[in-house]
């Protein structure tokens, strides 16, 4: 999350909680890990979205408003939506939300909203991993508890523990691992991440990338595998800003030299960086693009079939990217929510315009059908869609089961 919408969220430094609250969550440590016959992921791409999750905070509106009201404007008819939110006022402000996007009627006994306490944040993503237990019911995977003196993110942490009281069966469990649910991936067979993880947890024990995969696989039920080994080898950021997986061992990854080929050197959407306030220029460096391509090389030897698309990135955490969507599959339908950029005022010819049309290309090769999710107002805080929503069930199986 950028410094410029924690500042619109509201100056965390120094805030003390009146009333220290601890979660009632259990603990992995070694084989208590959940078994792997018993777990089963929510994966990334495969299974209809059953119940999906967003956070609302209505002074975050301005940035993250247009993509959520797209996302939950382009939902199937069948998807549930679990909406967390900061007490009555805040109750009040989603409603009118929803009417001003027209909304109201269209999710009309789909929607549960679960006050919690606030202020939050719209990150829900980020926030865990997320588990489906089959009839053992949800596990949410939390990080350890971040200093309560970033208030919004220890009330995100928190948050998590209240959809027990929503999903019947759910439990939250901390993992001893430093991490954002973005960092990984999980699939139906495997666990995906990439090496700057192991260099966030370094004090916590993990030396190496198969270090951590050992752990990983014990607490997921997935054998795991690492994009890189030392950090820096892949881009320092999670991993859906740079890849996204399409189908069974198919993936895109971002590839800056795709994007440059359409913008040229330099370019510059116009947009000004949270932190510096400086133009953000596309990063155009060999280093830069070393980091993408190791990350595609990686899953290639690793028997993966790798696209590459476009990507534009500006610094570590600001990218323009095509792979951190939300995607459901199932034996009829294929869906991808996917980030668009460009805005009304570019022309059919502009550079922004003609990206958005490669990503969307690319995921419709895989046999996705797109259903665009407006970005511009988000992507500069160092997320789009994919960040935005946490998907908390899915079906799977032509017989409408959930494994």
């Amino acid at each position: 999350m950028s410094k410029i919408l924690q500042k619109i969220l509201g100056s965390l430094a120094g805030l003390a909680l009146g009333v220290a609250v601890v979660l009632a969550v259990g603990h992995f440590s070694g084989e208590r890990a959940v078994g792997a016959a018993r777990v089963t992921p929510v994966a990334e791409f495969s299974g209809r979205l059953r119940l999906v999750w967003l956070q609302f905070s209505s002074d975050a509106t301005e940035i993250t408003g247009v993509a959520q009201s797209d996302f939950l404007a382009a939902l199937r008819s069948d998807t549930q939506v679990l909406i967390t939110l900061a007490g009555q006022q805040e109750r009040a402000a989603f409603e009118q939300f929803l009417s001003n996007h027209k909304l109201t009627k269209l999710l009309h006994n789909r929607v549960r909203i679960v006050e919690v306490t606030g202020p939050v944040t719209p990150w829900t993503r980020d926030r865990a991993l997320y588990l489906d237990g089959g009839a053992g019911g949800l596990r949410l995977l939390v990080p350890p508890a971040p200093d309560q003196a970033w208030q919004r993110r220890f009330n995100d942490w928190q948050a998590v523990a209240t959809l027990r009281s929503a999903i019947k069966g759910a439990k939250v469990m901390e993992l001893p691992l430093e991490f954002d649910g973005g960092d990984l991936a999980l699939l139906t067979d495997e666990v995906v991440f990439g090496s700057n993880l192991v260099a966030k947890n370094r004090s916590r024990g993990f030396a190496t990338a198969q270090d951590l995969a050992r752990s990983l696989q014990v607490w997921t039920g997935r054998p795991a595998l690492a994009l890189g080994i030392h950090d820096g080898d892949v881009p320092r950021y999670h991993l859906a800003m740079y890849w996204a997986p399409t189908g069974r061992r198919t993936a895109i990854v971002g590839d800056p030299r795709l994007a440059r080929a359409i913008t040229g050197p330099r370019f510059a959407v116009g947009d000004l960086s949270v932190e510096t306030g400086d133009l953000l220029v596309a990063d155009d460096s060999t280093p830069t693009q070393a980091q993408f391509d190791r990350a595609a090389a990686d899953l290639v030897r690793a028997g993966w079939a790798v696209e590459r698309v476009p990507v534009v990135a500006f610094d570590e955490r600001t990218y323009v990217t095509w792979t951190n969507a939300v995607a459901e599959s199932d034996a009829d339908h294929k869906i991808v929510y996917l980030p668009t950029y460009a805005s009304a005022s570019d022309g059919p010819d502009a550079p922004i315009r003609q990206l958005d049309a490669l990503g969307a290309a690319a995921w419709q090769r895989a046999g996705f059908a797109v259903r665009p999710i407006r970005v511009a107002g988000v992507w500069r805080h160092h997320g789009t869609i994919g960040c935005l929503v946490a998907v908390l069930q899915r079906v799977v199986g032509p017989d409408g089961v959930t494994d």
